[in-house]
Parts: structure tokens; sequence; C-alpha cells
């Protein structure tokens, strides 16, 4: 099975820098709330990123509480608090009866927000307390010196008194009420916004960023905004390249996935690489990339002629179900490599489904510092929907990708498998809303997901 012509995907050569986490941070894999319609919701306990303060921390409720929290008496009080949106929320711990904070000091819980729609906008919490001396926080957009002191409910019900959007701007004082109107005017871009401990205790359940003249929000408020970034990046559970003119051979500890066409020719060559989704919630997927990092691209020769080439290359789905989907890396031969026509380049029609194509860069990655990276972005594929429907169709979590090669140029092109000191084939999956299964993932340790591992934001 051969497919010829090009699809219109857009080509990453990106220089990967090392994901690091600042000294006492937890962020969640660069998340972005996206803005849409004038209006940004986010949860609370699904930060972009927090801070610790000297003594204190935002934890999440009930997922990482660490204790029962006391009142000014000693005395146990109702925690986790009522009517928390998504039964979770982030709180001050510990109590310590009201230690007041800083207003730049810490601890913090910061929210990123994309604006398509400049102007001013008006920031509500859905926030509470439960005694005089938990009620109240700091709210700020990084980058200016601003601030606003908000007082809150104290009756540990996030339902009370549901939206906060008025507090005293630049003031640290508890008196004088809450006259000012949280405003911010926005160009278009990311802006962050950082919420501040007054006192411990206080707890947030959500934040609504909205155009000014919008109504307020009421009730519990609006759904949760579309999430940008927030993201898994899969590594192979397995990885192997065949050749035609070795058919017995295994090739499965190789550092590189070999993918050439020559044709019947003996130096034919395609790669199987497989990666484990048994544990995810494939349906709640909004887009998807496989990306690969070239290893050698050049015109062959001898010896090997520098010049790199722009390779075309397919990349097919092993259909779920198929009797050959538990191949083992270090038993796949060309002879036993499920879907494989073992004649030529091709495949076997009607076991495999079209996923999509990429091109190599012309660059010759012996003749750069940065790694060469391409990728197959579901959202910028020949079909739109190709590599999702076959991700969200999977049932035995299982899923593998087959590299094949069109017929020119005809010479050396390779990519780093996981055996591999380069970046090993990722796939990388983006959720709109946050998946079930990783929140104790994002809650509790920074990940290691670099700027590659990022949706790609629609105009």
């Amino acid at each position: 099975m051969r497919r010829n012509g090009l699809s219109t995907l857009t080509l990453a050569f990106i220089a990967m820098a090392a994901a690091t986490a600042g000294f006492q941070q937890t962020t969640h894999a660069a998340l972005v709330y996206l803005e849409e319609g004038g209006r940004v919701t986010a949860e609370a306990e699904y930060f972009s990123s927090r801070s610790s303060g000297s003594s204190h921390d935002w934890l999440i409720v009930p997922t990482e509480d660490t204790g029962p929290v006391l009142d000014q008496q000693g005395n146990p009080v109702n925690n986790p608090f009522l009517n928390a949106r998504a039964g979770r929320y982030v709180q001050v711990l510990p109590d310590t009866t009201g230690g007041n904070g800083g207003t730049h000091d810490g601890p913090t819980v910061e929210f990123t927000a994309q604006i398509t729609d400049p102007g001013t906008y008006r920031l509500y919490v859905r926030a509470d307390g439960m005694e005089g001396n938990s009620d109240s926080l700091y709210a700020r957009r990084a980058g200016e010196t601003d601030y606003y002191r908000l007082t809150l409910g104290t009756d540990e019900n996030f339902a009370t008194n549901p939206w906060q959007g008025s507090g005293k701007l630049n003031t640290t004082g508890a008196a004088g009420g809450n006259p000012d109107p949280v405003t911010f005017n926005l160009a278009a871009g990311e802006h962050t916004f950082i919420i501040d401990q007054r006192e411990d205790g206080a707890a947030l359940d959500a934040i609504v960023l909205q155009k000014s003249t919008l109504g307020a929000p009421t009730g519990d408020g609006p759904n949760s905004s579309t999430i940008l970034g927030h993201s898994l990046a899969l590594t192979p559970t397995e990885d192997a390249y065949v050749r035609l003119g070795t058919p017995t051979q295994n090739y499965g500890g190789d550092s590189n996935l070999w993918v050439k066409n020559s044709g019947t020719g003996s130096t034919t060559r395609k790669s199987y690489i497989k990666f484990d989704v048994s544990t995810l919630e494939l349906e709640s997927i909004a887009d998807a990339k496989l990306m690969l990092e070239v290893k050698i691209n050049n015109s062959g020769g001898n010896p090997n002629d520098p010049t790199p080439q722009a390779y075309t290359v397919n990349v097919w789905g092993l259909d779920d179900g198929h009797a050959g989907e538990g191949w083992d890396e270090s038993l796949i031969t060309w002879n036993t490599a499920p879907a494989n026509d073992t004649a030529d380049n091709d495949l076997i029609p009607g076991e495999v489904t079209f996923l999509g194509q990429f091109v190599t860069p012309l660059i010759n990655p012996a003749q750069t510092p940065d790694p060469v990276l391409v990728d197959l972005t579901n959202l910028e594929s020949e079909s739109l929907d190709a590599l999702l429907t076959f991700l969200r169709a999977d049932t035995d979590g299982q899923v593998t990708f087959i590299l094949n090669r069109e017929p020119t140029p005809g010479n050396n092109l390779t990519f780093a498998s996981k055996e591999s000191a380069a970046m090993a084939p990722t796939l990388s999956l983006f959720y709109t809303i946050p998946e079930p299964g990783t929140i104790a993932l994002l809650s509790l340790a920074a990940c290691g997901v670099g700027g590659y591992v990022r949706k790609r934001r629609r105009a």
C-alpha cells in the first residue's frame, strides 16, 4: 500500500530546552486557559504554577490536605469547605489562625490566560474563609506592582457569597471594605494572574476573568474554559526497524529507527513504534502530535554525502485489534512485523490506517548543534480527524505507528529510537479539560515537558 502526495504539515525545527522546575515550584505542563467570548474560567486546583512561602503552601484539598484545620481555639473546623465546584479547591495551609503574608512574598498560586479579545477585564474569585483570621487574599497581574486586597466570607461555604470581584487597591490593612473593582487592561497575548496569601486558611475554588461589560457570575459560575497545553508526553514501550535484506534479523536494540524505500531492494526498511495508552481516557483527547528527532539525513555516497534531503515519510496506524499488536521489539523481524508486505516497501491493505505524512527539513543533524524535529500534528494533517479518530477508536490500550517512505530521494534517513541518547519518539496528547486519571500527576509533581509539547493555538 502506498500513499502519494504531500499533506499540509508543519515541520518543527525546534531547539529543545531542558525543562527545569523552579525551587519549590510546581507547574502543570504549561497549562494555559483560553479566553473565549471575553471570558476565562479556571478551576483553582488546575493552576498554571504555584510557589511556597516561608512556612505555608497553597495545597489542593482534599488531595494534598495534611490534616485537620483548627480554629482560633484549636478546635477542628469543617474541611473540606462546602460546595466546591469539582469537589476540590486550594487552601493556604497550615492554618495558624491568621498568619499574615506580604503582598509579594508568597505562597502564590498562578493562572495563565491566553487573551484574544483585548480590553478591560474584571477578575472574580470564588473563595471563602472559615473565621475572621482566614478571610482575605491578594490578587495581582504578573509584571505589575499594583495589587488588590480582597476580603472574603467566613462560613466555609463557597455558595454563600460565591463571587468576589471587588477589593481595595494597594492596601494591606483590613479596613476600608472592597470599593475597587478588580480590573486589568489586557492586550492580546498571555497574561498570568497571581493569588497571594494575606491570611492562612483562606480557600480558593475558582476564578473568572471576563470583560468588564459582562454581568457578574452567579451560582456555580460558568464552565471551565478550554485548557491549552494540558498535555501528556508518552514515550514508546517498543520501537524497532525491520529490513528486507535481512528478513529474520532483529534490530530492536538499535538506537536508530531506519526508514528507506528501495522497492524490492535489500536496503528497504520500515520502522515500528508502540505506545501504551491503557490507562488514558482517549475519548477526551482534543489534539495529538507524534514527534520524532532526525538522527541521519544525507544523500548517501562514499563516504556519506552530508547533503540533507527532503524525504517524505508516511505515518500509518496498525488497526485496532490486529493480531500483531502484541509485537515485541526484541523479537520483531521483517518476516514477523505486523501488516508488513514482505515483498517490498508497501503495507498490507485493510490492516493499517493512513494518518498523514511529514517531510524532513533540509538540515543535516551532524551539521547543526540543535536537534532536528519533525512532527505529525492532527490539526494540520491532510485528514483533520485521522490521528484523533485512530487514537479514540483504540480498545486494547496499545497503539502502533508504522513509518515507510516515498520512493525518492533514496538514501539515508533515521530517527532516534528510545534506546538513543537523543529524544525518543514522543506521542503528545492534549486535553481541553483535566483528565481524571492524571490529577495526581498534575497536582503533585513538576512535569518535565518542554515547550515542544504544547497545543498549537488556533488563530
